[in-house]
């Protein structure tokens, strides 16, 4: 919440969103009178923009509703640093955070930014048949290629799958540079937007050493035409027995069997294993040469990271049904 200044005729703030779009609000002291913002770069008026929208970010942040306002920069100021300044029309007071200097094309953040700013307006209907069939890809930022437990994963993927199609997303040429000494059978792809991602991948790889950029793809682009693999390396230590015992949602499909489409036969012939149990159906959609027999003591990661993924790349049909099968689960969680 921010308190206006005692002689204050207005108050408000902005807040950055990637350098490229901000958010804020400006309203009257004691009046819901709607405000507008002038907007200035280095001094020089370029627009005015009215604070009539309500931003749930600014909710949040700031503690209030309504008065937002949402300016994009113009691409023509992505050229050089320049001074951004958000000042009440009628007051001529500065918002709070205002002025702020802006990035540029030429910063090594600039891609990365670019990259969240289409994220965040990603047009769904726009991306939900892009894809590239047979291709793995993950975000290739220096800490992701120099963390040792993914690297040793790639290298594991590469084994198991070796006609896929391994692709690291690059927000600058020093990244691609370095993914290219860390593996020589990974294609270094640089990305500005999550368009140039989409139409390179049919599988996204999460990962927790990038959790937020992971988590905004992930959810993001989750569809019938391309879905994500979480890498958890965690999952090495447990026995697919002791995961099924611990796991939620492992809990919530034998507690639910029929709604998931199985039945007690089903639980009872996988040796009581919900995971047994979905390997066993996969057997209906994969070609035997693909399919691997699953056992009580073999690692969950083996089976979430290695196996599954190579049923999902092998069949459209099966990709179809386990994207719905997902869904069902999230659908189970929210009526709980």
């Amino acid at each position: 919440m921010i308190i206006p200044k005692r002689d204050a005729k207005s108050y408000g703030a902005v807040h950055i969103d990637y350098f490229l779009t901000f958010v804020g609000f400006c309203k009257k002291v004691y009046s819901d009178e709607v405000q507008s913002i002038d907007v200035l770069i280095d001094g020089n008026k370029i627009d005015t923009i009215v604070c009539d929208k309500t931003i749930d970010k600014v909710s949040q942040i700031y503690d209030i509703e309504g008065h937002g306002f949402e300016y994009d920069l113009p691409e023509v100021y992505f050229d050089k640093r320049h001074l951004l300044s958000f000042r009440c029309s009628d007051s001529g007071e500065e918002l709070v955070n205002s002025p702020i200097s802006t990035i540029c094309k030429n910063d090594e953040k600039f891609n990365e930014y670019k990259f969240m700013h289409s994220l965040l307006q990603v047009n769904l209907d726009k991306i939900r048949d892009i894809y590239c069939p047979n291709s793995i890809g993950f975000i290739a930022t220096a800490e992701v290629i120099n963390n040792k437990e993914f690297v040793n994963y790639i290298y594991e993927l590469n084994t198991n799958l070796p006609t896929v199609n391994l692709k690291g997303f690059c927000f600058s040429q020093d990244e691609i540079t370095l993914l290219a000494n860390k593996f020589t059978f990974v294609e270094g792809i640089l990305v500005s937007t999550v368009y140039d991602l989409k139409s390179n991948i049919e599988f996204f790889i999460w990962n927790k050493i990038n959790k937020g950029l992971s988590d905004e793809i992930a959810s993001r682009l989750f569809c019938e035409t391309t879905y994500h693999i979480r890498f958890s390396p965690e999952l090495k230590s447990k026995s697919i027995k002791d995961f099924d015992k611990t796991d939620i949602t492992m809990n919530l499909i034998k507690n639910n069997l029929e709604y998931f489409g199985f039945n007690s036969i089903d639980y009872e012939s996988s040796s009581n294993n919900c995971i047994v149990m979905l390997n066993n159906y996969a057997k209906k959609y994969v070609s035997k040469l693909i399919w691997k027999d699953i056992t009580t003591n073999d690692e969950a990661f083996y089976f979430y990271n290695i196996v599954l993924p190579s049923y999902l790349l092998s069949s459209a049909d099966y990709k179809i049904y386990f994207y719905k099968f997902i869904l069902r689960i999230k659908d189970k969680v929210v009526s709980i």
